[in-house]
C-alpha cells in the first residue's frame, strides 16, 4: 500500500485503486492535490499489477501535468479503468481517456473545453501566447479521439466549454459504459416473477372456462373480469336480479298511491 499527502494509491493482490480527488498541479499544497511526479513514483512502486481502477473526482489542472499522467496510466502494462466518481473537468478528463474501460457513473459529468491560461505582457507576448495554446491542442484532441468521435464534433464540443453527460460521454466515444447498480430491479423483477408464478401454480383448473364459447361480441371489460376471475380462483359475483316488468295495473296502482 503507498499513500501520500497528495491523493491515494493502493495495490492488493495484483489490483491497484487510484483516487485522483483533487487538482493536477506541480506545487500540490492540499492533501488532494496530485502531480505528475508523485503520482508517476508511486505508480513504478506498486510494481507488477494486472488491473488498476482509477478513480476521477476532479476540477482539472496543469495540462502538462496531466498529460505525463494520461501517458502513465496509458502506456501502463495493466488493464487501466477509469471511472468519473463525480465531475472529471479539464485536464482530469483527460486522464480519464486513459482507460481501456472509460466508466461513467449515472450522477457524473465531463467538461470540455479548449486549453486556456492567464497571461501578462505585450502584444508580442500574447501572440506568442496564443501560438503557445494551439500547440497544447493536439495532444489532447488525440487523447478525447481516442473513442472514436470525429475532430469536427470535438473541435465543436471544446469551443462551446462542454458539460458532458454521462449518455452523450457515451455516444461521444469518451466513455465506454454508465455504470448502474440494478440489482434492486434484479431483485424486484424477481419477486414479481415468483408472485406470478405462484398466481397461477395455485389458480384452480377448470375444464371448461367461463369464456369458451362466447359471443364475439362480449364486451371486452367483461372478457378480462372473466379472465382474472378464472386465474385467481375467484367466484364471479352474481348479477343483481332485473326489476319485474310493471304491468298497465301496476302503473295504475303506483300513480294512485302518489
Amino acid at each position: 500500500m503507498t499513500k501520500n499527502r497528495f491523493y491515494t494509491m493502493d495495490a492488493v493482490d495484483g489490483s491497484a485503486d487510484i483516487y485522483i480527488f483533487g487538482i493536477v498541479t506541480s506545487d500540490p499544497w492540499l492533501d488532494s492535490d496530485v502531480s505528475a511526479s508523485g503520482f508517476v513514483a508511486d505508480l513504478v512502486a506498486l510494481g507488477n499489477v494486472s488491473e488498476i481502477v482509477c478513480h476521477i473526482s476532479s476540477y482539472g489542472g496543469e495540462v502538462e501535468e496531466g498529460l505525463a499522467i494520461y501517458n502513465a496510466l496509458l502506456s501502463n502494462s495493466a488493464h487501466v479503468t477509469t471511472i468519473c466518481e463525480g465531475q472529471a473537468c479539464s485536464i482530469a478528463s483527460v486522464i480519464f481517456m486513459a482507460g481501456d474501460d472509460r466508466i461513467m457513473r449515472e450522477a457524473s459529468a465531463l467538461f470540455v473545453h479548449d486549453c486556456l491560461c492567464s497571461a501578462y505582457g505585450d502584444a508580442d507576448d500574447f501572440r506568442q501566447v496564443a501560438d503557445d495554446l494551439d500547440a497544447q491542442m493536439p495532444a489532447l484532441k488525440a487523447a478525447y479521439m481516442r473513442g472514436g468521435i470525429s475532430e469536427g464534433d470535438l473541435d465543436a464540443l471544446l469551443k462551446a466549454d462542454s458539460w458532458i453527460q454521462p449518455e452523450d460521454a457515451v455516444s461521444y466515444g469518451f466513455a465506454t459504459a454508465i455504470d448502474s447498480d440494478d440489482q434492486a430491479d434484479r431483485v424486484a423483477a424477481s419477486a414479481r416473477k415468483d408472485v406470478f408464478s405462484r398466481i397461477f401454480a395455485e389458480a384452480p383448473k377448470q375444464p371448461e372456462p367461463p369464456y369458451e364459447g362466447l359471443s364475439v361480441n362480449i364486451d371486452a371489460h367483461e372478457f378480462a373480469v372473466m379472465v382474472a376471475n378464472e386465474v385467481c380462483g375467484r367466484t364471479p359475483e352474481p348479477e343483481p336480479p332485473e326489476p319485474p316488468k310493471m304491468t298497465p295495473a301496476m302503473r295504475l296502482a303506483a300513480a294512485i298511491n302518489r
